[in-house]
């Protein structure tokens, strides 16, 4: 399996890809002694940061869609680069470092986009019922 376009194309390194069934989101790379397409990701299943095949990415069910592309041959080398020091280093999967995490860190900026909901929501739902309570 290689991840396309709709012309078709493999996608260009740097892709960042998100399967819209489990919300898990990766780096498309290329192997560099076999040029085979390769997904960078930090994996609940594997406990850790790794590259997989792109089977092992995605289960099938859904087809991953594409979160962000880079906009040049060079940022597409930096989001790869900084993806795949995070894998050499095998940092391990938590609910506060998870794959989101894995890919805007990779892009260069910080933190999971969901958690950052849910830690809203949950302040919020503490503001109100602390405001419920004093009128209470």
């Amino acid at each position: 399996m290689t991840f396309v376009d709709e012309y078709n194309r493999p996608l260009p390194g740097g892709t960042a890809l998100q399967d819209p069934c489990t919300l898990h989101e990766g780096i498309v790379a290329y192997h560099s002694q076999t040029g085979q397409q390769v997904m960078l990701h930090r994996s609940k299943k594997i406990g850790r940061s790794a590259m997989t095949i792109p089977e092992e990415f995605s289960d099938g069910r859904c087809q991953p869609v594409r979160k962000r592309v880079p906009q040049s041959h060079a940022e597409a080398q930096a989001v790869v680069q900084r993806a795949w020091n995070d894998v050499q280093l095998g940092t391990r999967w938590t609910w506060w470092s998870n794959c989101q995490d894995f890919v805007s860190a990779a892009y260069g900026g910080q933190g999971s986009p969901t958690r950052a909901i849910v830690i809203g929501v949950l302040a919020v739902a503490g503001v109100f019922f602390a405001v419920q309570a004093q009128h209470s």
